[in-house]
C-alpha cells in the first residue's frame, strides 16, 4: 500500500485546522453562563421561549432575553464573550451568506456588554442594530439600545483598549477607542440622524456613495466618496435624508456642528452622484444644535433622547438634484 497520499493528507491537516480556526474563532453552539433572575431562550422555529439553563449550549439561530433584574454571561469561546443586561433581548445568529465566517449578534433592546479576542477577524462577529452596525470588535465594547416615540437611540462606547467600528446609512465612525463614546439618534423613517460625540476626538465620515462599509482608501488613494469630519466631545453631526422630485433619488444634507452648538459647516448630495451640489462654511456664533448638558455618567450610560424634527439647514439647495 502506497503511503504517500497519507502523509501527504496528514501534512496538511494541520493546515486546514489553523485556516479553520483562523476563519471561525467561536464554539459551534455558544453557552450561557451565570444566569440571574428571569433569563429565556426561544430556540429557531420554536413558538415559546423557555428557562434558560445555567451552563447548556445553544445553536446560533435562538433569541434570548433577560427581563427585569435579569443578566447572564453568552460564552462564544473561551475568549470571547457577551454581558447581557438586565431588560434585553439579542438574537445570536449565523452568518447570513453561505461561506461567511462571521457570526451575527442582533441587539434587539436594552443594554450588553462585549469581551472580544483582540486577535480576531473584522467580521468574527457582526452586532447588528436597526441604527448602525458594530464592526472590528475588540476587546471591549458598551451598547445600548433604547426605544423612544419618534425613534431609536444606540449609545456605544470603547473601554480601555477596546476598538470599535460603527457603519450607518451614509456614515462611518472608522474606530472608537481609549473610551470613546457616541450616541446616534434617529428618527423611524431614517429621516434624520443626530450622530453625538460623547467622549474623545474622532471621525466620522459622511458616505456618498452606494457601498455602505466603504474603506479609507481604494488602490492607495483616498476614497472621494467618504467625506470626513472631524469631531470632539459634545459635537454633533446632523444628517437629513429625502427624495428628489423628479426621479426620486436619495438626497442628503448634512450639518456639523461644534461643542456649543454653534455650526461649522453644512453640504448637501445625491447618494451615488461623484460631487457635492451645495457646501456652506457658517462664520456667525449662530447655535443650530445644542446638545443639553448631561447629567453626571450620563456619557457612559447613553440615556435614550428623542430626534427632533429639525427642518435641513436653509443652504442646502434641493433644486440642484432635480
Amino acid at each position: 500500500m502506497n503511503k504517500q497520499p497519507i502523509r501527504w493528507f496528514a501534512g496538511l491537516a494541520p493546515v486546514f485546522l489553523a485556516s479553520t480556526l483562523a476563519a471561525a474563532p467561536f464554539d459551534l453552539l455558544f453557552r450561557v453562563m451565570h444566569p440571574t433572575g428571569p433569563c429565556e431562550v426561544r430556540r429557531a422555529g420554536a413558538a415559546d421561549y423557555e428557562p434558560a439553563q445555567k451552563g447548556k449550549a445553544y445553536p446560533y439561530g435562538t433569541r434570548f432575553r433577560c427581563g427585569e433584574g435579569g443578566s447572564a454571561l453568552i460564552v462564544l469561546s473561551e475568549k470571547d464573550a457577551i454581558q447581557v443586561e438586565p431588560n434585553t433581548t439579542i438574537e445570536l445568529l449565523n452568518p447570513p451568506a453561505e461561506g461567511d465566517a462571521g457570526k451575527v449578534l442582533r441587539l434587539v433592546g436594552g443594554s450588553l456588554k462585549t469581551r472580544m479576542d483582540m486577535g480576531n477577524d473584522p467580521h468574527a462577529l457582526i452586532l447588528e442594530t436597526p441604527v448602525a452596525r458594530a464592526v472590528s470588535l475588540a476587546g471591549n465594547g458598551l451598547f445600548k439600545l433604547t426605544e423612544t416615540e419618534a425613534g431609536l437611540t444606540l449609545a456605544v462606547q470603547a473601554e480601555g483598549s477596546g476598538t470599535i467600528r460603527l457603519v450607518g446609512p451614509q456614515f462611518i465612525i472608522p474606530v472608537l477607542k481609549n473610551g470613546f463614546g457616541v450616541r446616534i439618534l434617529t428618527a423611524r423613517d431614517l429621516s434624520l440622524t443626530r450622530i453625538e460625540n460623547l467622549l474623545g476626538d474622532y471621525r466620522v465620515y459622511i458616505n456618498t456613495g452606494m457601498q455602505d462599509d466603504a474603506p479609507e482608501t481604494v488602490d492607495g488613494e483616498v476614497n472621494t466618496e467618504l467625506i470626513a469630519v472631524d469631531t470632539s466631545s459634545r459635537s454633533a453631526v446632523k444628517i437629513w435624508r429625502t427624495h428628489a422630485k423628479v426621479g426620486g433619488r436619495l438626497i442628503v444634507s448634512v450639518l456639523a456642528t461644534d461643542a456649543s452648538g454653534k455650526g461649522r459647516e453644512n453640504f448637501a448630495f445625491a447618494v451615488g452622484q461623484p460631487s457635492i451640489a451645495s457646501r456652506a462654511i457658517f462664520e456667525e456664533d449662530v447655535v443650530t444644535n445644542a446638545i443639553p448638558e448631561l447629567p453626571e455618567g450620563e456619557a457612559e450610560t447613553g440615556a435614550a433622547d428623542t430626534p427632533t424634527p429639525d427642518a435641513a439647514p436653509a443652504a442646502i439647495d434641493f433644486d440642484a438634484f432635480q
